[in-house]
C-alpha cells in the first residue's frame, strides 16, 4: 500500500527487478489508512511518508526531501525568491492528508506558525486542481513537485522556496513489528 501514487511506479519497478519471484498487489491509501491496512493484515508493507506514531509499526526511513510551496503560475509569489514560513499564515493553504501534510502543519503550529488552512484533501489530483485554479497553495515535498512537472510539463504550477529550514518530508517503508 502507498500514499505516493506519483512515485509508486518507480518503486515497484525497482523492487520487481531486484525481487522477480515476489508477487505484488498495490493499493493507494492515505497515510493513516496504510497504517490501518497493516494492522488489519490487508497488506504486508507500505511505502509512505513518516514518521509513524504507532508502537506496533516499524518505520524505516529511506530518504528525506525538503518541502517547497506550490502555487499557481498566476499567483503573486510565482517566480519570487524564498519566503518565510510565516507567510503561510497569509496564504490559503491546502493540506494533502494523503501524504501526511497534517503532521507538518501541526509541527509548524507548535513552533508558533499558524497556517491559514482552507481545505484538506486526500487526493493528489484534487490538490493539483485546487492549486492550479488559484484556490490555494500547498506545501509539498520537492520530489513530488519535480515528478509532477516532469510528467506534466504544461501544468501551470510553480514552486517557491522557503528562506529558512523546514522539517523535511521523510519517505520510507513500514511493517508490523511482530508479523
Amino acid at each position: 500500500a502507498s500514499p505516493l501514487p506519483d512515485m509508486t511506479a518507480d518503486l515497484l519497478k525497482e523492487f520487481s527487478i531486484r525481487n522477480p519471484n515476489v508477487g505484488i498487489r498495490q493499493f493507494n491509501y492515505p497515510n493513516q489508512k496504510c497504517i490501518e491496512a497493516l494492522i488489519e493484515g490487508k497488506v504486508d508493507i507500505v511505502a509512505m511518508f513518516g514518521p509513524v506514531d504507532d508502537p506496533r509499526i516499524e518505520f524505516v526511513p529511506v530518504g528525506h526531501c525538503q518541502r517547497v510551496l506550490v502555487v499557481s503560475s498566476n499567483h503573486a509569489l510565482a517566480g519570487s525568491g524564498p519566503i518565510p514560513l510565516s507567510r503561510l499564515e497569509q496564504e490559503p493553504c491546502i493540506i494533502n492528508i494523503n501524504r501526511g501534510d497534517d503532521y507538518f502543519f501541526q509541527i509548524l503550529a507548535n513552533l508558533g506558525v499558524n497556517p491559514n488552512i482552507v481545505c484538506k484533501c486526500d487526493n493528489d489530483l484534487v490538490e493539483t486542481n485546487l492549486i492550479s485554479s488559484g484556490f490555494g497553495v500547498s506545501v509539498s515535498p520537492l520530489l513530488n513537485f519535480v515528478k509532477l512537472k516532469d510528467n506534466y510539463p504544461l501544468l501551470q504550477l510553480e514552486m517557491v522556496m522557503f528562506d529558512e529550514p523546514t522539517i523535511p518530508a521523510t519517505m520510507g517503508y513500514a511493517y508490523l513489528k511482530n508479523a
